[in-house]
């Protein structure tokens, strides 16, 4: 009681509240000073994290913004110093859970270093992804991850070289891959294909994907080296593009299977979320996933191992690439000499039993 009582005297001194009702003032660095009994340029410390402030101190200083609920102005903060503690990151589809992996470890990491995240979907449109980036312009971030949306080109974030922002491209590459985050997605498509190849499939579908994205060129392509690498000559490889989700696994999945073509059809499916909408394909059609039809997918999200049968996939670490991202942004921020321009993460596979052992050919 005591302790509130001294909050309000203080609060009725400061903005010398009348009978007559009117908008408070807002909080300064000055009025945590005079409250917390120090100076302002020990506040500021405090408050900040920087300067040689003793514990004791930056506690009390720290309690006293508390009861008064101050607030800092980063905009302030951002005329004084030039420096913001903002970071934006645009990706393509939060509701996809790698997105959730990837940025929950960026987000993380970025905290850790004293920055804040503003997350951004472009939900795979150019225009949308143009008009956030210059709404993160505007906000002073200090830097900008984005995984490229469809139809970007190596030549369409003018407004970060003009304004000399950093900024790191994730997920999916450009033609020219500086200051790149990914996986290495040829040998993710490799991986999964020579473990169907090993265990007896000879008719390969890549199912999911947009072509052109460097995501979709390389798995497609680690898959065609898998089949002359490890087949034997006889492997029929089909590709069916378009989309990323589950429901496009389902579709496309219940297509190549209402054809009949062959008896033990392998998915490969671009992604987990194509491979497990696979699952309610082969369900609706009478067959069985790890027996009649084999399923493997990309990613391993925490849902994979959750479906029944658990899903054979290629671990591409999205929490990895999250930690990556925001350390190789915040050292460009920094300007630090030790930036890596490219950096791609070796995948691994993950079994479970969604792959029918059909003869091991090795």
């Amino acid at each position: 009681m005591a302790q509130f009582s001294r909050v309000l005297v203080f609060l009725l001194e400061s903005f010398h509240i009348s009978m007559y009702p009117g908008p408070m003032k807002k909080i300064s660095i000055s009025d945590v000073a005079k409250y917390a009994d120090v100076s302002i340029a020990t506040t500021s410390y405090a408050l900040s994290g920087s300067g040689r402030v003793a514990k004791k101190t930056r506690e009390k200083v720290l309690k006293a913004a508390g009861e008064l609920g101050f607030i800092r102005d980063e905009s302030a903060v951002r005329l004084r110093t030039g420096r913001s503690t903002m970071l934006g990151v645009i990706i393509n589809d939060i509701s996809n859970p790698f997105f959730n992996e990837f940025v929950a470890s960026f987000e993380a990491t970025a905290w850790a270093e004293g920055y804040m995240t503003i997350l951004c979907t472009s939900q795979d449109d150019f225009e949308r992804q143009n008009r956030l980036l210059s709404g993160l312009v505007s906000q002073g971030v200090a830097g900008v991850v984005i995984s490229p949306a469809l139809g970007t080109g190596l030549n369409n974030f003018p407004l970060l070289e003009q304004r000399n922002i950093p900024n790191v491209l994730c997920i999916r590459g450009l033609d020219d891959e500086n200051n790149f985050v990914g996986t290495d997605d040829l040998t993710a498509g490799k991986l999964a294909a020579r473990y169907l190849l090993e265990n007896g499939h000879r008719h390969l579908c890549f199912v999911g994907g947009y072509q052109h994205t460097t995501t979709w060129v390389r798995r497609k392509l680690g898959i065609q080296l898998a089949i002359e690498e490890f087949g034997d000559g006889t492997a029929v490889f089909e590709v069916v593009s378009g989309g990323e989700g589950s429901e496009f696994g389902r579709t496309s999945v219940g297509d190549i299977l209402r054809r009949k073509e062959t008896q033990h059809p392998a998915i490969v499916g671009f992604n987990d979320m194509t491979a497990i909408g696979a699952y309610q394909a082969i369900n609706e059609a009478g067959e069985s996933v790890g027996r009649s039809v084999s399923v493997v997918g990309i990613d391993n999200i925490p849902a994979s191992a959750q479906v029944l049968p658990g899903l054979t996939t290629v671990e591409i670490f999205p929490r990895r690439l999250g930690e990556v991202a925001a350390r190789q942004l915040i050292e460009q921020i920094k300007g630090s000499d030790r930036v890596d321009t490219m950096t791609m993460i070796k995948p691994a596979l993950v079994e479970r039993d969604s792959v029918a052992r059909l003869g091991k050919t090795s």
